[in-house]
């Protein structure tokens, strides 16, 4: 089994896209240039397990500040709405960007 976390990803910050099968883009409040909309992550988790046959991905956890997107979560999660969520990683130069 191997847990995935936030220090296996240290350096590179997070931006998560949510768009619902309903609600459309479910924006979150990174203003950050080309991350504008999505949720910055602040941690993140990924349970593998390797049973002998095979990899079986489990638990995706990703923690997010609360913000104004975080209702709007909140409100598809309660209503079992279908969402594609992508979580894309960017490395922090020493000079900023």
């Amino acid at each position: 089994m191997v847990l995935l976390s936030g220090s296996a990803f240290a350096g590179l910050e997070g931006a998560m896209y949510v768009e619902g099968n309903t609600q459309g883009t479910i924006a979150g409040g990174n203003t950050i240039g080309a991350r504008e909309g999505s949720f910055p992550v602040v941690e993140m988790h990924h349970l593998i397990r390797y049973d002998g046959n095979g990899i079986e991905h489990r638990q995706f956890i990703v923690t997010v500040p609360v913000g104004v997107g975080v209702p709007l979560l909140h409100k598809a999660l309660d209503d079992q709405e279908l969402l594609e969520v992508e979580v894309r990683f960017y490395r922090v130069t020493p000079v900023g960007g």
